[in-house]
């Protein structure tokens, strides 16, 4: 399959025509907003202690043009609200200037950055299609509509809640970056990043949510902790007035706003939004986080690390449906690697939402090494149902000293792995990868969304495979597969999964880089083979330089031979059933069994 490219040169961003860019909602909020050159100065609204608010009716801004918040040193959050029921289109620069202040907008009726959008924001930036922003543990909120007292809401942002069935979405096609150690978030209905998102040593989220949703914020200011509840409305002490809030579709926002049709990202005869590189279905499904383009928290000098009020090396990707489209993703740091989370935290535990689908195609990489010293990072990839995971994780050790990283790779009800992880260490110990889903397919032959040509674009660090893999399954089944021609073909040919009915869309005649042409169905990355078979391949398990342990409720079965320099350890909740040789006798290995 050819790299998912962004081709937005033929896109254009600009507000509805025949309206002021910006204006300020005649609500009494104060704000204004002066027009000078193609800048935009922002001022006025309404002041409660550290905090600044501002309201308005309409909130674009075109190419070439800047939106100036203009704040003070003593202000430490600007929220500012969208209430005229238009969608943001935003393809300028947003600033903050006067002072190091958090920036928060949000709309309910939807965002879209394009391709030239920018920020120069010396803090953190969130943007979101939320109904209100909560205060006080959410007693109080900024609401999206209707009138607030801003008497109350003092303090730092504590949570966001969606009173509508279907929160708006959010596309980002631009270069959105903060300075070191600051936290970036998307948080909408629908989100969909083709873009490049940055902050070095801090943190980014992306996060989309079903109707109805409240997420907690359980640190003050750090969005990397959510939590997740369901929308109690006897808890407002304010009215709430969602009248005016409805939302514009995916497909209505894509075209809205005087939009020319980019040839990478198009809406089709049928209204369905189609990434056309990878003839990609995006569903316009609140709780989708579809993620391409890069993104950066990684940090390779010693400015970086100390810059920021926020330092964590974080990028969580959170939803109901999860899927990371020829994505890199970047979590390196000099002295430890970052953490990543896609879909969920270990084993599905912990406050952040876990998924229900998970993906992850073969031309995506995540990355959390130690690059000079320390251990690896840590990189989960979950969710409660089905994960289809084709990419590649490294969380190397670092090069003097370190060991390696945690990677885990999981679906509760079952995993399909055709992917290359890499933990290894130069001097320390090598990591441990865990797979512990209930059902587990991994290098299965007749993976449905593949592109058997595309060998070449396999990452090289990981084409060794040599690391420990933790497996933890319902009934496990160690066989061999016919993808022995390369150290990476495991992955090059059993890379992505579709519906069983679109078997006939496959984009593999489009190796010359062709676009798909429109008579192929579009493929959604979420649909799944029901039937897959329960098998883990020897390709990605056998040759390992560190310890293989797998864990199964029921039972575990060996059809192709094992080597290690290390130990096995393979635990079942029934039998083991051993029809292969393992082999520890290149190193010091011990063998052992428990059923």
């Amino acid at each position: 399959m050819k790299a998912l490219t962004i081709i937005l040169g033929a896109l254009a961003i600009a507000p509805p025509a025949n309206s002021q860019p910006i204006t300020p909602a005649n609500d009494g909020t104060g704000t204004t907003v002066t027009p000078q050159g193609n800048q935009f100065n922002i001022e006025g609204g309404t002041r409660n202690g550290a905090n600044l608010f501002h309201s308005f009716d309409k909130f674009n801004v075109p190419t070439n043009k800047t939106a100036n918040f203009l704040t003070t040193p003593d202000t430490q959050n600007i929220l500012g609200r969208v209430t005229g029921g238009n969608a943001s289109y935003i393809n300028g620069l947003i600033q903050v200037l006067g002072g190091n202040s958090n920036l928060f907008l949000m709309n309910p009726a939807g965002i879209m950055f394009g391709q030239n959008a920018t920020l120069n924001i010396p803090a953190s930036f969130s943007v979101t299609t939320a109904t209100g922003i909560g205060f006080d543990s959410k007693n109080f909120w900024f609401q999206a509509m209707g009138t607030n007292d801003y008497s109350n809401l003092v303090g730092n942002p504590s949570g966001y809640k969606f009173n509508v069935s279907n929160p708006g979405a959010i596309v980002n096609q631009g270069d959105l970056s903060l300075n070191p150690g600051e936290n970036l978030t998307l948080l909408g209905g629908t989100v969909i990043n083709t873009g490049e998102l940055s902050t070095a040593g801090g943190n980014i989220t992306i996060a989309a949510v079903e109707g109805g949703s409240v997420l907690r914020i359980s640190q003050p200011g750090h969005i990397l902790s959510l939590e997740v509840g369901t929308l109690d409305v006897t808890s407002l002490q304010n009215g709430e007035d969602i009248a005016g809030i409805n939302p514009l579709s995916l497909a209505t926002l894509l075209t809205g706003g005087e939009i020319a049709q980019a040839t990478s990202v198009i809406v089709n005869a049928n209204g369905d939004v189609v990434l056309t590189d990878s003839n990609t279905l995006v569903a316009d499904t609140p709780g989708d986080a579809i993620v391409s383009g890069n993104i950066d928290v990684s940090t390779t000098s010693l400015s970086q690390q100390q810059g920021g009020s926020n330092p964590g090396n974080q990028v969580n990707v959170l939803g109901s449906r999860v899927a990371l489209i020829n994505t890199t993703i970047k979590a390196d740091a000099l002295n430890g690697g970052g953490t990543v989370l896609i879909g969920g935290d270990f084993q599905g535990n912990g406050i952040v939402p876990n998924s229900q689908q998970t993906f992850v195609n073969q031309n995506s990489f995540i990355s959390a090494d130690a690059i000079t010293n320390g251990d690896g990072g840590r990189v989960i990839i979950w969710s409660n149902g089905i994960t289809n995971f084709a990419g590649n994780i490294s969380a190397k050790g670092g090069e003097i000293s370190g060991d390696g990283g945690f990677v885990e790779v999981s679906g509760k009800e079952e995993l399909i792995f055709n992917g290359n992880v890499n933990v290894s260490a130069a001097f320390g110990n090598p990591g441990t990868i865990l797979l512990d889903p209930e059902n587990v397919t991994v290098g299965e032959d007749n993976s449905e969304f593949s592109d058997t040509e595309n060998t070449d674009s396999q990452t090289t660090e990981n084409s060794d495979n040599s690391e420990p893999r933790e497996t933890e399954g319902d009934n496990l089944e160690v066989a061999s597969t016919e993808n022995t021609d390369s150290d990476t073909t495991e992955i090059a040919n059993n890379s992505e999964v579709s519906a069983t009915e679109n078997t006939d869309s496959q984009t593999t005649e489009n190796s010359d880089n062709s676009e798909p042409t429109e008579t192929e169905t579009p493929i959604d990355p979420f649909a799944q083979d029901e039937n897959a078979d329960v098998t883990i391949s020897a390709e990605n398990l056998g040759e390992l330089s560190g310890d293989v342990i797998l864990l199964a409720d029921n039972d575990i079965t060996i059809n192709e031979k094992i080597e290690t320099d290390s130990s096995v350890e393979l635990k079942a909740g029934r039998s083991i059933n051993i029809n292969a040789d393992i082999d520890t006798s290149v190193g010091n290995g011990n063998i052992d069994l428990f059923g």
